[in-house]
């Protein structure tokens, strides 16, 4: 009877996930990375060949466009258009006859389906490292019901497809050093464990360092590990050395199978799907040849002449570290009370903030408790969690690149199962403060549903205090224009005044706008929306003037109508 309410326990919060996940797409409109995903999935699957865009890996958009090979898609012939990152991102839905809200919603239902599975693993290793149903049921419903992972499973981005690959590839590979420490006896079958962990840790650490490259963590943290574990004589040195050197070529294997046709050199002039043609000329060439410590002639030659396997994944690998080298730290723009990423702040500090802000109180506490648990407990297998939890932190702290804390997402997930140490602890007091904690946590994702992407804590007040401390994706992602439609049609209200980066966008949901700017406020009279970015942003160096509308009141009702935007009312 336990396995079979074990299972029922499994299954309801699954569906509830789904329900959370798929409902909530009714109030969110498209957001323009997220075509730009599914786009380049389309042409990836279409033609075999990806185009070069920087950091963006093609297992994201390659899954979520598997749903359009079943309808018609209208497109010109990609040769011709001039710029394709821009068409990707605001045309591709909306050419010829495509539907873009069938378009929207078929590519959306791949990333849940990644969600899902990621609620799967956080369950089964939870339950197996604990030995404990209980402890998998908590760190289920820690996954379930986070608002980021909700927020983030409805959404065509890497992070998700990263998180729950990165994930996948740290369990097997805890499951390989379990089969190789305590059960290992050298006969076929335990052989065949062994080689068949070692596969599944390659093939999922392929997927995630295809789908970004900051999932390059996981191999400094297999080892890290691999390293403890030969100190403490769990491992030997040179079977450890051969891991590493299998799960390298399984991940080249990777590479070439999703990227069998990507053979160009890394400098092509001739690429007919680069993302901007002028964007390459003799004069970039030179200075990115002046860079490298290697015969000119010799340079130039191996850039332009010899194919480089999966070039499109290198060439946007080498534009992150040169926009990280530049000193560029914002994932996207971005404010931290006021100033722009980059000044007044240490990045330690402003991460500090963001996971502050924006992790649940209640999953602090029961975090808490789990690492007091655990340090008396010192269990070897928590490293597995544990390391790669604080070294993918720290990666983003050390590099200095600041955003959305969706860019750690993976940590979390480790978070949640470690959580699941405190259902091994049989006392009564314990049970009752776990009751409370996931009372509260799950009542807080449901009260800010369906915006779970834009969840702030008690700290601060919830979202609608976010911006007097942040102004990035995490609250302002462009996806709060099927709201304000809804919301003007429930008051009848047929006209706004808008301000907004991305006009074109309120248009496809049919607002009926005018758009307004900071020297014309004498024009407005009536309805008036304005995104945080643009209410907020930037305020010491007084590139923006909206301090006579910061000093009105607006309508509070962000809730309904989306909390990246104020909605006032001026005038008659």
């Amino acid at each position: 009877m336990g396995k079979i309410k074990l299972n029922w326990s499994v299954i309801i919060l699954l569906t509830t996930f789904l329900i959370l996940t798929t409902s909530s797409l009714y109030y969110q409109n498209y957001w323009s990375v997220e075509t730009e995903h599914s786009c380049a999935g389309y042409i990836y699957l279409t033609t075999g060949h990806m185009w070069n865009i920087v950091t963006h890996g093609i297992p994201t958009g390659g899954l979520s466009a598997i749903p359009l090979l079943f309808i018609d898609i209208d497109h010109p012939s990609w040769e011709t258009i001039p710029n394709i990152k821009k068409y990707c991102q605001f045309e591709f839905i909306l050419y010829g006859d495509n539907d873009p809200e069938l378009i929207l919603v078929l590519t959306k239902i791949p990333m849940i389906l990644i969600g899902l599975l990621g609620g799967i693993y956080v369950w089964k290793w939870s339950k197996e490292l604990f030995k404990n149903n209980a402890s998998g049921i908590l760190s289920l419903t820690l996954y379930c019901f986070f608002p980021l992972v909700l927020g983030y499973s409805k959404s065509t981005n890497l992070d998700i497809t990263l998180t729950v690959f990165f994930f996948i590839t740290a369990y097997y590979f805890w499951k390989y050093y379990k089969v190789k420490s305590f059960v290992s006896d050298g006969t076929v079958s335990t052989l065949k464990l062994e080689r068949r962990y070692i596969l599944l840790t390659g093939l999922f650490m392929g997927l995630a360092i295809l789908s970004k490259p900051s999932a390059f963590v996981i191999l400094p943290s297999i080892f890290f590990i691999g390293m403890i574990f030969i100190w403490k004589g769990k491992f030997k040195f040179k079977e450890f050395f051969w891991v590493m050197v299998k799960l390298c070529v399984i991940v080249g294997a990777v590479f070439l199978v999703i990227h069998p046709l990507d053979w160009y050199p890394l400098y092509d002039f001739d690429d007919p799907l680069y993302m901007g043609g002028d964007a390459r000329s003799e004069e970039r060439l030179n200075e990115i040849v002046n860079q490298l410590p290697f015969p000119t002639n010799i340079t130039k030659f191996a850039l332009t002449k010899i194919p480089v396997p999966v070039s499109h994944y290198w060439q946007g690998f080498y534009a992150l570290f040169n926009y990280l080298h530049a000193g560029n730290t914002g994932a996207g723009s971005g404010y931290f009370k006021g100033y722009e990423y980059g000044a007044e702040t240490s990045n330690f500090v402003k991460w500090m903030w963001a996971i502050a802000l924006k992790t649940p109180i209640a999953l602090f506490i029961l975090f808490g408790i789990s690492l007091i648990l655990m340090a008396i407990k010192r269990e070897k297998d928590y490293l597995f969690l544990l390391i790669p939890m604080v070294l993918y932190i720290l990666s983003f702290v050390v590099v200095g690149m600041i955003g959305g804390v969706r860019l750690l997402l993976p940590a979390y997930l480790f978070m949640f199962v470690l959580c699941g140490v405190i259902m091994t602890k049989r006392k009564l007091y314990i049970g009752f403060l776990v009751g409370v904690c996931l009372v509260w946590y799950m009542g807080i994702t449901l009260l800010i549903y369906p915006a779970f992407s834009q969840y702030y804590n008690e700290f601060i007040g919830g979202p609608k205090n976010a911006p007097n401390y942040f102004i990035n994706a995490d609250i302002d992602a462009k996806t709060d224009f099927k709201m304000l439609k809804l919301w003007m049609d429930r008051n009848n209200i047929n006209h706004i005044y808008l301000n907004s980066s991305v006009y074109g966008m309120y248009h496809i949901y049919g607002i009926n706008y005018t758009p307004f700017y900071a020297n014309n406020e004498s024009q407005l009279d009536g309805y008036v929306a304005i995104s945080v970015s643009s209410l907020y942003g930037e305020i010491p160096d007084g590139r923006n003037d909206f301090n006579w509308l910061r000093e009105l009141e607006p309508i509070h009702q962000e809730k309904q109508y989306g909390y990246s935007l104020r909605v006032y009312k001026i005038g008659g």
